[in-house]
């Protein structure tokens, strides 16, 4: 679609793009948050709280946002001295349409995807379970951390700690690109990235507590 855009002169700023073109670099203008460092973030609050086995629900293949948390993911574990283990990784196979849908719904896919890891390894301190459904103290016995800060993270009980993207200043970002290039301006640079924040709720706490 980007290409058919730019063959036709049509303006164009992605939001939290798809994948980079096979030459990694950004097919169109777009604005995105920092999605390695988001995942860092929340790498590095988990382990400061003693969590060591953290697994990770890895977001759509198409979505270069996947990829990036992923980075963030195995690059905050590997500074902490940790083995990268690809068995805590797994993929959400879901439709665009669960994007919608509040935490707890992916609370209960990730637990599903947890649960498929082989019977004979550990489970992981830090992943996602809905308490009242699977009857599991959260955080007690497991933390969960999320991403992006949907309104609905603070609706669910306990509240769910996540990475906050800075969703309005990238849509206001996009707009000024797109009215640039309507004027006939340059835009700038083909990418803007804008930095994230944690946001410690209750879903997160100490290692056995």
């Amino acid at each position: 679609m980007a290409d058919l855009l730019n063959t036709y002169k049509i303006p164009l700023a992605q939001i939290s793009p798809l994948c980079a073109a096979p030459s990694g670099r950004p097919v169109c203008r777009n604005v995105a948050g920092d999605d390695v460092q988001g995942a860092r973030l929340a790498v590095e609050h988990l382990l400061a709280l003693g969590h060591r086995r953290i697994a990770c629900l890895m977001g759509p293949r198409n979505l270069r946002s996947s990829f990036d948390r992923l980075a963030g993911y195995r690059g905050a574990l590997e500074q902490a001295g940790l083995l990268f283990d690809s068995e805590l990784v797994r993929t959400a196979r879901t439709p665009l349409t669960a994007a919608t849908r509040p935490p707890a719904c992916w609370l209960s896919l990730a637990t599903r995807r947890a649960r498929s890891m082989p019977p004979t390894m550990k489970p992981p301190s830090g992943r996602c379970l809905p308490r009242a459904k699977l009857g599991l103290d959260v955080p007690g016995r497991l933390s969960i951390c999320g991403h992006d800060d949907l309104a609905t993270a603070t609706y669910i009980w306990p509240g769910l700690t996540t990475v906050h993207q800075p969703a309005e200043e990238m849509l206001e970002r996009a707009l000024r690109i797109l009215i640039d290039l309507l004027k006939g301006g340059g835009a700038a640079q083909m990418e803007t990235i804008l930095p994230p924040r944690l946001i410690v709720r209750g879903s997160t706490g100490p290692l056995g507590i």
